[in-house]
């Protein structure tokens, strides 16, 4: 795959904030079943799903089409959590608005 995202691995017994945006979608892979998301959306995923970075698109997509480079992929079994409006799109929504 390409460059990995940033992955913060949390265990043990106790409760866990996360910052998220948008709605959050839970969804249960079953064993070998593949969900490729932009890397952005990614919020949580079990210990058992596996990950990885695959390229989409050409260099031209990403320079001159504003389209990401890369999207993860997470392979089941196991329980991820997505979101459907990552931090830097609310952030860039926010940002209109102010300088207007």
């Amino acid at each position: 795959g390409g460059m990995s995202p940033l992955i913060q691995k949390v265990a043990g017994n106790a409760d866990v904030v996360l910052n998220a945006g948008g709605t959050i979608v839970q969804v249960d892979l079953l064993p070998g079943e593949e969900l490729v998301v932009d890397t952005g959306s990614v919020v949580a995923f079990s210990s058992n799903v596996q990950f990885d970075v695959r390229q989409v698109g050409s260099c031209d997509t990403c320079c001159f089409a504003g389209e990401a480079c890369f999207n993860t992929v997470l392979t089941g079994p196991g329980t991820v959590y997505v979101q459907t409006t990552g931090y830097d799109k609310i952030k860039s929504m926010f940002v209109r608005v102010v300088d207007n």
